[in-house]
C-alpha cells in the first residue's frame, strides 16, 4: 500500500511539473530565436545606440556598400560583421538618412 501512495505522488508531481517546464522550454527557444541583433525571418536589426530595429531591404544594403566604400572596409555580408561594426555602421546611418545617400537617383521630371 505504501508503495501505491508514493507511486502516485510521483505521478501527480509529474503531471503538475510537465506544463510548466514545457511552457520554460518554449519561453527559452523563443527567445533564443530572437537576437538582440537580428531576427533572421524578418531582417530585422537592432540599433543599441538609438534602441531601435532596422528593417534590412534593398536600400539598406545599397546605403550598407556606400558606407563600406566611405570607410575604405572590406566587404562582408552585415550579419557576419561584429558587433561594434554594425554599431559603427547605425551611427553612420543615422548620419545618412535616405535623402541624403540617394539624393542623386531622385531627380524630379519637368511638368509637362
Amino acid at each position: 500500500m505504501r508503495n501505491f501512495k508514493v507511486l502516485r505522488t510521483l505521478l501527480l508531481s509529474s503531471a503538475l511539473i510537465a506544463p510548466a517546464a514545457l511552457l520554460a522550454q518554449q519561453a527559452e527557444e523563443k527567445s533564443s530565436t530572437t537576437t538582440t541583433t537580428t531576427t533572421t525571418e524578418t531582417n530585422r536589426y537592432f540599433d543599441p545606440t538609438y534602441k531601435e530595429y532596422h528593417v534590412w531591404n534593398s536600400n539598406e544594403d545599397r546605403a550598407y556598400h556606400m558606407y563600406i566604400e566611405q570607410t575604405h572596409r572590406t566587404y562582408e555580408d552585415f550579419p557576419k560583421v561584429k558587433v561594434t561594426e554594425q554599431t559603427e555602421y547605425w551611427k553612420w546611418r543615422h548620419d545618412h538618412p535616405d535623402k541624403v545617400i540617394f539624393k542623386s537617383e531622385t531627380t524630379e521630371e519637368p511638368n509637362k
